[in-house]
This record gives C-alpha cells, sequence and structure tokens, in this order.
C-alpha cells in the first residue's frame, strides 16, 4: 500500500558525501522545489526561503560552513534553506525553525524521491560567522536552517570498500 511506498522512501535515504561531477539541471530542482512546496507550516506562512548555488558558488558557500572537510569540492549544488522572520510575530521566533526544518525535510525527501543524493549540513554558528552570509547576497531578515548539499548520486560501484562496517543493536 501507500504506506509502505512511503516506508521504503523514508529507509532509502541515507546523507551522501559524493557526488557525481555534474550540476543537478534546472528542471530537476524545480520538480523538487514544486514538491517541497507543499510542505505544512504555521498558519500557512511559508517563511521559509532556498537560495541554490551552484559551481563554484557552491564550493565557496560550502568553504563558508566549514564543515565538509575531505569532500567540499564534491559539492557542486547546495541549498541554503533560510526562513524569513518577517513572516512571523515577534514572540514566535522559534517556529520560524520548526517551519523551516520540517520544509528542509521534504526538500531532502523530494530530492530523494528524484533519485538525488543529499546531505545536510549544519549552519548552527554564532553571530560573527552568521553575520558573513551577506557576501551571499542573503537578507539579514532569513535566519539559516541548514545548507542541503546536493547531487547525483554516484555509482558506487567505483568505490571500492575494503569491508563493510557493522553495527550491532
Amino acid at each position: 500500500g501507500l504506506g509502505d511506498v512511503y516506508k521504503r522512501q523514508l529507509y532509502s535515504r541515507h546523507s551522501l558525501r559524493y557526488f557525481e561531477n555534474t550540476l543537478l539541471t534546472k528542471e530537476v530542482l524545480e520538480k523538487a522545489l514544486s514538491l517541497a512546496q507543499q510542505t505544512p507550516s504555521a498558519c500557512n506562512r511559508q517563511g521559509w526561503k532556498t537560495h541554490i548555488f551552484q559551481g563554484e558558488n557552491s564550493h565557496k558557500l560550502i568553504e563558508w560552513q566549514g564543515g565538509c572537510h575531505g569532500f567540499e569540492d564534491q559539492v557542486n549544488t547546495s541549498i541554503l534553506v533560510t526562513t524569513d522572520l518577517r513572516a512571523f510575530l515577534f514572540y514566535e521566533v522559534h517556529q520560524a525553525y520548526v517551519d523551516g526544518g520540517l520544509y528542509a525535510m521534504n526538500l531532502i525527501n523530494a530530492l530523494h524521491s528524484l533519485g538525488i543524493g543529499t546531505i545536510p549540513l549544519s549552519v548552527a554558528f554564532g553571530y560573527d560567522k552568521l553575520d558573513n552570509l551577506s557576501q551571499f547576497d542573503i537578507p539579514r531578515n532569513e535566519i539559516p536552517i541548514v545548507i542541503i548539499g546536493a547531487g547525483y548520486i554516484l555509482d558506487l560501484s567505483l568505490i571500492h570498500i575494503s569491508e563493510p562496517t557493522r553495527h550491532s543493536l
């Protein structure tokens, strides 16, 4: 049934660090954004914003993020999800993170449903580092939620894996 399809979707998604050296097409990105737009939000405010960076601009954003040591040049498409604080009342600041997180989750799952690999990257930084987002033309009224590194899934048969990692529950 439909529940099984959804279950397979969730269980088959994994964070990936290595992608094909090809930019995601505008058509794929538009499909994913259209699907993610169906995310529920408080009072239907839909205060999220998406900023898409590709090629060298993606590499600069990933370098700014600073946590992708060893695979920063593999992320040729990165999507910065932000939430516009103007969509919320002054006492609802936490709702911006809830709505932005829900949207980011749906965007990741939408990309996965289209055969695109992703990795969510933290943007939980102090004010000094966040002020540097202005170099990417991010307005001050937008708070960053997550960077989603995205790309076409690399053919894993090309990667040699010496021994699988085993986890016990």
